[in-house]
């Protein structure tokens, strides 16, 4: 029976993630769109020895 409440706990959190998802009246950004902008942060910080402006919750 602990199996079962730890499984469903386990879920709850990602299920509330995916409505919340679902509920955001924001449009998509499509896939390549999003690709494209993490590819440039990605360029933009290798090598600088920085960490990326989501990382320290600047974005």
């Amino acid at each position: 029976m602990r199996e079962v409440r730890k499984t469903a706990v386990h879920n709850e959190w990602p299920a509330a993630e995916i409505q919340e998802a679902s509920d955001d009246p924001r449009p998509s950004i499509p896939h390549d769109e999003t690709m494209a902008e993490m590819d440039a942060e990605i360029v933009a910080v290798v090598g600088t020895g920085r960490r990326a402006p989501h990382a320290e919750g600047k974005v």
